[in-house]
């Protein structure tokens, strides 16, 4: 191979090492799930602790916050004060306990619970955080699943600046409350 061949498989292998770095600064999300529409009365709504199945021992916490404040912000939901879902299920804690359970529990009509994948730092090039997680709405009065979706989202990641793992659980836990809103449709009430 002569020199200019040479220089020019090097150059290119530069530029392709630099794009794919620097394609890494993008988020994806990716899921699925129920992308059907919701057309009924949801009622009284609460976000309970989701199931953590991450190596974070809080994970299941944290994203319950997540989606409380996204929920919030994102629908028109009524959803109780989460001090009083707290409070009210203080006496089982510990415990496991099925969705059902939960919502008779808290004296709500559906609950809105999952579970967490992934909560941690993918280290490579860097440090990626990324968040997996699975969101059910579930009737409490039927067990019936009313809305489910899955998704998982790797962060920003670049040399100007990387996220956080907090940030990409909010922006996880915002994205899906909006893919809930798109399809949410409450019945008239009589």
């Amino acid at each position: 191979m002569n020199k200019i061949m040479k220089l020019t498989v090097f150059f290119v292998a530069g530029i392709i090492i630099g794009a794919v770095t620097l394609g890494m600064g993008g988020c994806s999300t990716s899921g699925s799930g129920t992308r059907s529409k919701i057309s009924c009365e949801l009622g009284k709504v609460a976000i309970v602790p989701f199931e953590n199945l991450s190596s974070e021992p809080n994970a299941g916490l944290i994203i319950m916050r997540n989606m409380d404040t996204a929920f919030r912000k994102h629908t028109n939901l009524d959803i109780i004060d989460m001090n009083i879902m707290r409070s009210r299920l203080e006496a089982v804690e510990g415990e496991y306990l099925a969705p059902i359970k939960m919502g008779e529990l808290l004296g709500v009509d559906t609950v809105i619970t999952g579970s967490v994948t992934e909560y941690r730092y993918v280290y490579g090039a860097g440090e990626q955080p990324v968040v997996g997680l699975n969101l059910q709405i579930v009737s409490v009065a039927t067990g019936k699943v009313l809305w489910a979706e899955q998704a998982t989202s790797t962060g920003n990641m670049s040399w100007i600046r990387e996220e956080s793992l907090s940030e990409v659980a909010e922006q996880i836990s915002s994205s899906l409350a909006k893919d809930f809103q798109r399809v949410y449709t409450p019945a008239a009430t009589m």
